[in-house]
């Protein structure tokens, strides 16, 4: 399970932070805040927007990355550090 996030424009995603405190891998349009929630490559994958083939090849390679869920619990273990609000259960 992981989540896809695909604005061409954006504030501060509550989905995404959701998504962080669940710790499912993320990827994202590089838009708004998406890029001050999520380090390309460390806590998610991000893409430009705009552009459906770069929004796959992120998503193909999430599918195909073997340390996926990492990229989740490093996102959660930011979220859980920075974000007060939700469940963290």
């Amino acid at each position: 399970m992981f989540n896809v996030c695909s604005s061409v424009k954006e504030g501060l995603p509550y989905s995404i932070i959701a998504a962080m405190q669940a710790g499912l891998p993320i990827v994202a349009t590089k838009v708004g805040g998406n890029g001050e929630l999520i380090i390309d490559g460390s806590e998610g994958i991000l893409v430009p927007p705009s552009d459906p083939e770069k929004l796959a090849e992120g998503i193909i390679a999430l599918l195909d990355k073997p340390d996926g869920q990492n990229l989740g619990q490093k996102a959660r273990e930011k979220a859980i550090k920075k974000f007060q609000f939700g469940c963290y259960g």
